[in-house]
């Protein structure tokens, strides 16, 4: 497969069987730190997390003519404890033929599209119809491709361990994948048109090139595309169908496996919200994550934002998260199980996982405040029915201790969610008579 010599980019050296996930919490703490509607989360080269809503969630002054404040979008970048290291609303230098009130810098109008990383730890923010590949260390812009498919939007950008980058058009059907060198320079049209169907939000690659999955959340399967030879051979002799998934974001966890977030509705056994993770060798589904709070939202919110800092620690978000705000973050044990460690990020409170885990017919449930605050703790069955509440009012800093009998409710899993102030944490249970 030729390059073509068609430059699209503009490099810029200036600044600028599950084992069972358990329930995924908020990162970081506070209703208010990370704004709704995620669309896209990525973990750069140095361990921060990247989130970006689909809405204007900032705003800048844009001077005369405007001379006013004008709302725009903005990534959020945190650091691993969950403080906030920095928001990025412009990103750097622009043609002087595009500007906005006469105001030339290239501010972050325009909708996220999508969220992701090269191989050396970069960001690419995939913007509307455009792209940015943002340094990892000062979030100066690398490199800018624009419009590869005209004025249409673009997925989330994926790439190979090479730097290569591959993307498709939202509006997937009859146009093709395309595939770009690391320097952003288009290689070639890599799948026709034809080939696709419905409307995507994301594309992922192996490794090695060797295979492009394509996602549509509106058909509902996943198409691998195969090429023995890489960008060298033919990705449409060798075609193969993951059926009942319709897929919104995916990313590959450094364990080597592709993990894929469902949007609803998906085919049984497949849950509406979570994300399951695909095993290339065994070509299985081998694992899954399925936030508690998801079994409460009616299937309402989407999932369109996942990466790894490890092979143990995953982050999501979701679009019209339920009932907080942000980030989720998963974490592994030592035994595999997959458990929220609690709110992760500077903490107004713990909750405690309960003991014993399963009970007959009574378990203790622990949860600290730093500051006075209202509590809320209540239970709740998995379709997200009040079955008691155990504390409801205010209570100063301090250890708290509650004790829940089952012994009136049948044997099955239960949700415990404490409040304060507004903010949720929330756990599961197992009643076992």
């Amino acid at each position: 497969m030729k390059r073509m010599l068609v430059v699209v980019a503009v490099l810029l050296t200036a600044t600028m069987a599950f084992a069972g996930w358990d329930s995924g919490t908020m990162f970081p703490a506070g209703p208010d730190s990370v704004e709704s509607y995620g669309h896209g989360v990525a973990v750069d080269g140095n361990g921060r997390i990247w989130y970006g809503s689909y809405y204007s969630m900032d705003s800048i002054y844009v001077p005369a003519p405007a001379d006013s404040f004008v709302a725009c979008r903005a990534l959020r970048v945190f650091n691993p404890d969950g403080t906030l290291e920095t928001s990025i609303k412009t990103f750097g230098p622009l043609d002087p033929s595009e500007s906005y009130f006469g105001y030339e810098v290239d501010t972050f109008w325009y909708s996220l599209r999508g969220l992701g990383t090269t191989p050396e730890g970069d960001v690419i923010v995939s913007v509307y119809d455009s792209w940015y590949v943002l340094d990892k260390d000062d979030y100066t812009v690398k490199q800018f491709v624009k419009m590869p498919f005209g004025e249409n939007s673009i997925t989330k950008v994926a790439t190979d361990d090479a730097g290569n980058m591959f993307v498709n058009m939202v509006v997937a059907g009859g146009n093709p994948i395309k595939a770009f060198d690391p320097d952003g320079f288009l290689i070639d049209d890599v799948v026709p048109g034809d080939l696709t169907s419905g409307y995507s939000r994301t594309i992922e690659v192996s490794p090695d090139a060797n295979d492009i999955y394509f996602f549509s959340y509106t058909s509902s399967g996943v198409v691998i595309f195969h090429s023995d030879e890489g960008l060298d051979g033919d990705y449409t002799s060798q075609m193969d169908t993951i059926y009942g998934l319709n897929v919104e974001s995916a990313a590959w966890s450094p364990d080597g496996l592709l993990w894929m977030g469902v949007r609803p509705p998906s085919a049984v056994p497949f849950t509406p919200c979570s994300h399951v993770a695909w095993d290339p060798t065994q070509k299985a589904f081998v694992d899954s994550m399925v936030p508690d709070s998801a079994q409460t939202c009616g299937w309402t919110i989407y999932p369109r934002g996942i990466d790894f800092a490890d092979a143990n620690t995953a982050y999501v978000t979701y679009f019209n998260t339920w009932d907080n705000n942000g980030i989720y973050k998963f974490v592994k044990t030592e035994e595999g199980i997959w458990e929220t460690e609690g709110v992760f990020g500077p903490k107004a409170f713990t909750l405690k996982a309960n003991y014993p885990n399963p009970f007959n017919p009574a378990t203790t449930i622990n949860f600290n405040l730093t500051a006075g605050a209202n509590v809320n703790l209540s239970i709740y069955d998995v379709n997200g029915k009040l079955v008691e509440t155990l504390v409801d009012g205010y209570r100063e800093a301090g250890d708290y201790t509650s004790t829940w009998n089952g012994s009136n409710v049948a044997s099955g899993t239960y949700l415990y969610r404490l409040t304060v102030d507004g903010q949720s944490i929330t756990r599961k249970m197992t009643l076992l008579k």
